[in-house]
């Protein structure tokens, strides 16, 4: 079965989407897009519009069954190492939010977020 997969870049000259499929040999791009930003070099409003040309770029229905990339640029992502006191996936998804509304300085539904379980080392880090 062909697995399909997205790759959305937003970068400061253009917004690019590129649709891949893998069959079960063999790897194949099925269609790549590209959408340049007229105000490439205002640093003001470039934000916004690398937004909407990634929001015009995606489906507007719900993606199911395929993988989504993102690439952003390092200055635009945090990553945070949290304990938890559980490991069950429904607790986590139901707090992470709010955890880490004290370790940034957004709020909550300002944030999309996502996690991975890490092991702890012998040493406790």
């Amino acid at each position: 079965m062909a697995q399909k997969s997205l790759v959305l870049e937003t970068g400061s000259y253009s917004a690019k989407l590129i649709s891949t499929r893998t069959p079960i040999f063999g790897f194949g791009v099925a269609a790549a897009k590209e959408s340049v930003l007229p105000s490439a070099l205002d640093q003001k409003t470039r934000r916004a519009e690398q937004f909407k040309a990634a929001r015009d770029m995606l489906p507007a229905k719900r993606l199911t069954g395929t993988a989504l990339s993102v690439v952003l640029p390092a200055e635009r992502t945090l990553n945070r190492f949290l304990d938890m006191p559980f490991t069950d996936r429904t607790k986590i998804d139901s707090v992470l939010g709010f955890e880490l509304e004290s370790h940034v300085p957004w709020a909550a539904d300002e944030l999309v977020h996502d996690y991975m379980f890490m092991e702890k080392r012998k040493d406790g880090s």
